[in-house]
This record gives C-alpha cells, sequence and structure tokens, in this order.
C-alpha cells in the first residue's frame, strides 16, 4: 500500500506549508498525516532518520510548527498504550523513547 501512496505522502511533506489552506475545512489534516506516517514507520517501511526516513523530512518540514510534534507524541503514547499487547516485539523496539 505504501508503494502507492508514496509520492502522495512526498507531496503532502514537501508541501505543508499550503496543505491548510488547501484543506482549511480540515484543520487536523497535518496530525492525522503524522499518524499514518508513524504506522508506516512502526511497520517497518521507512527508517527513522536518514535520507529515506520519511519522519526526518516531515520533522525538518514542521520545525515553525511544533504543535504537530505534540500532537503526534500524544497519539503514540496513547496508540502503544492502548495497543501494547497487540504489537510485536520488533514494532515496540522500533518506537523512539
Amino acid at each position: 500500500m505504501f508503494e502507492i501512496l508514496q509520492g502522495e505522502f512526498e507531496y503532502a511533506i514537501e508541501n505543508l506549508n499550503i496543505i491548510p489552506n488547501e484543506n482549511s475545512g480540515d484543520e487536523d489534516f497535518i496530525d492525522i498525516f503524522a499518524q499514518h506516517l508513524f504506522t508506516y514507520y512502526l511497520w517497518n517501511v521507512y527508517p527513522l532518520t536518514g535520507d529515506s526516513s520519511m519522519f526526518e523530512r516531515f520533522y525538518t518540514k514542521s520545525q515553525a510548527s511544533k504543535e504537530h510534534w505534540r500532537q503526534l507524541f500524544t497519539y503514540v503514547g496513547h496508540s502503544v498504550n492502548s495497543l501494547s499487547s497487540q504489537l510485536k516485539d520488533d514494532q515496540i523496539k522500533r518506537i523512539p523513547y
């Protein structure tokens, strides 16, 4: 699935500054997008850091709006808490803390 969406994800990361304007009725778009990025990272689709890391690119592009980071970390915390019994060991090891 990620291969199909990868181009869209790359476009979204490169255009984070204009996406809220295009989606003015959906102010949570960037937060939901970051949650999807985390899910694909958790599934070992790409690394946490480096040239092929969607996370690193997201963080670089969203430096001016750290509120998105807070929202993402809150999401990760709640997800890990509620899904901890369903996560595989390799997934748990991928969660940075």
